[in-house]
């Protein structure tokens, strides 16, 4: 799975399981529910939107699409966590998006592989594994 496949599994994820605002976590049935979001949150997150302007997609997502009252804490929270994602990382995802022809994306897909490769030994991913191992909260803070 390449990372840009798993990120957007992983939005995918925290919008089902986390954000869930109609409460269909827990139903096998529903797993798709908010599949229709996903690709607009991930161009957020591979843009490097700011927190605000993630929260701003969901709420506007619950109270526009599915006609619930704001809930701003809880959707704070939500882009708190994807904002929580490495910048490294996210700024490397957001060039190997820009590529296009078959060609770009067959080397595109190789150097994907060298990029995952250097980011495992980079400062960002020791304070991941690090905050991992501590149980604890990676903080991403410190890297621009």
């Amino acid at each position: 799975m390449t990372f840009d496949q798993e990120l957007y599994q992983r939005i995918d994820e925290v919008l089902h399981y986390l954000w869930d605002p109609i409460g269909v976590a827990r139903e096998p049935f529903a797993r798709d529910e908010y599949a229709a979001y996903v690709p607009e949150v991930f161009g957020l997150v591979a843009e490097g939107a700011s927190e605000q302007k993630l929260m701003t997609y969901l709420l506007q997502v619950e109270g526009d699409a599915m006609g619930l009252a704001a809930r701003p804490s809880h959707a704070r929270r939500i882009a708190e966590r994807f904002n929580g994602l490495p910048p490294g990382a996210v700024r490397e995802t957001k060039k190997l998006l820009r590529r296009t022809s078959t060609d770009e994306i067959l080397k595109t897909i190789a150097i994907e592989g060298e990029l995952f490769s250097a980011r495992l030994r980079s400062p960002e991913a020791m304070e991941a594994f690090q905050a991992f191992f501590q149980k604890r909260k990676p903080d991403f803070s410190k890297f621009s």
